[in-house]
């Protein structure tokens, strides 16, 4: 089975999601783009196989600010868009975010700002 590989540019974003048959248990969370956000930002992220994943975005006391995912995906690459609201639909204010992938019996964590 293949794995897939993020190919990321200057400034963090991702270019490409590349099939890579040396990868294949790749999990990965990329960098949002554009960064810094504004109004929203899009979240990539790839999993080596299909299951349960949860994207949640919290504050930086730990607490929920909105569930982007949460259902089962094929394994592949993923691209998940955040427009800046929280889970009652308020615009958040500017300032750090986390972002936390869980999939695969795994966990990544990444700063949002």
């Amino acid at each position: 089975a293949a794995g897939y590989q993020l190919s990321f540019g200057a400034f963090g974003g991702a270019t490409a999601v590349e099939e890579n048959q040396a990868t294949p248990n790749a999990f990965a969370l990329g960098a949002n783009y554009p960064n810094p956000f504004n109004a929203g930002t899009a979240i990539p992220y790839v999993t080596s196989a299909p299951g349960s994943l949860e994207l949640n975005i919290y504050d930086v006391r730990g607490a929920l600010v909105r569930q982007l995912v949460s259902r089962s995906l094929p394994g592949g690459p993923h691209l998940t868009h955040w427009d800046g609201r929280d889970e009652a639909g308020r615009s958040v204010g500017s300032g750090l975010y986390v972002y936390r992938l869980v999939a695969e019996g795994k966990v990544q964590t990444a700063l949002l700002k």
